[in-house]
């Protein structure tokens, strides 16, 4: 479970995974809207999220067909100024000497990634 918690300075939140030793992570708001500016916003988060999955999961896939890589770089960025509508785009490089027909299966099996599919499922909310 993820606990947030406020700070001592504006709008900067810390987030825990709880009952774990794993690093805090935190949230903010830009300078301009009264926060430090120093941490990524809450939305930048959940896109660093799918960025993260998507490569880990690349690697992941990589690894287990023992496929040589330098490295894997995923770009992500959305659009939500149309009502009701949010677009994710992301740019997905693999780094490595392999067919483009064998990155291009690659890519569309990592689709299925763990935060692909919790963005894509139907959501509902509950409180605790």
């Amino acid at each position: 479970m993820i606990i947030a918690k406020s700070t001592d300075k504006a709008y900067l939140t810390e987030m825990t995974l709880e009952g774990t030793k794993v690093h805090p992570v935190y949230a903010d708001q830009p300078v301009k809207s009264g926060g430090g500016g120093q941490d990524m916003r809450p939305g930048q988060l959940l896109l660093s999220s799918y960025a993260a999955c998507i490569n880990i999961t690349l690697c992941q896939l990589l690894k287990e067909e023992n496929l040589p890589y330098e490295a894997v770089n995923v770009t992500v960025d959305m659009d939500n100024s149309e009502e009701g509508v949010t677009k994710l785009y992301r740019k997905i490089d693999i780094v490595s000497d392999i067919p483009q027909e064998k990155k291009d299966e690659l890519m569309e099996r990592v689709k299925r990634c763990p935060v692909c599919k919790i963005l894509n499922n139907r959501k509902e909310f509950y409180d605790l």
